[in-house]
């Protein structure tokens, strides 16, 4: 039990030193074009902009975000990158006193994703499609940078194949795959 428990811990507290544990390893060291990009991206403001009643759309560190809030809590579309984090959830908890209740990755791109293990810490369950989850489970090469696979805390917690109707907040958000698109994810 002591073991699991620990493995538990390390595996939430400390994401990729777990695969060096148990593959008897070192867990690889980030690519330095990947932490590159990611510090240059992650010093961009945060814009906020309001798009409806309850809608707030945030650009800059990434791919843009969406967030519908309301009473059950907020529902975020994609998460820029970890650079930005803390600023980024400054900004969540200042549009409204609710909870972050639900990350959606629209794909795998680390612009679009890379926040997924702190959205799970902040308590927010991460959707998907599939193969989003399957490609952050793998090892990417892309535009002259290296990915290694996401930490188990980054993946998603509930996926799709096809569709997926979430009733949230007063509103109906329909997910859906659309093959073929920017990625297959």
């Amino acid at each position: 039990t002591g073991l699991v428990g620990g493995a538990a811990l390390v595996a939430r507290y400390a994401p990729g030193v777990e695969t060096a544990l148990f593959h008897g390893r070192q867990a690889p060291a980030p690519d330095p074009m990947v932490e590159k990009m990611r510090a240059q991206m992650g010093a961009a403001p945060i814009e906020t902009t309001k798009l409806a009643e309850g809608v707030v759309m945030l650009s800059g560190p990434g791919g843009n975000i969406v967030v519908l809030t309301g009473r059950e809590g907020k529902i975020v579309v994609d998460s820029f990158v970890q650079p930005a984090w803390p600023r980024l959830k400054s900004t969540l908890d200042g549009i409204d006193g609710s909870p972050i209740k639900t990350l959606i990755d629209t794909h795998w791109h680390f612009d679009h994703a890379d926040n997924n293990a702190n959205f799970s810490a902040a308590g927010a369950g991460i959707l998907a499609h599939e193969n989003t989850r399957k490609r952050l489970t793998e090892t990417h090469d892309l535009l002259g940078m290296h990915f290694e696979p996401a930490p188990p805390a980054a993946l998603p917690t509930e996926t799709f194949a096809d569709r997926r109707t979430l009733s949230v907040n007063g509103e109906q958000i329909i997910l859906a795959y659309v093959p073929p698109a920017h990625t297959d994810t």
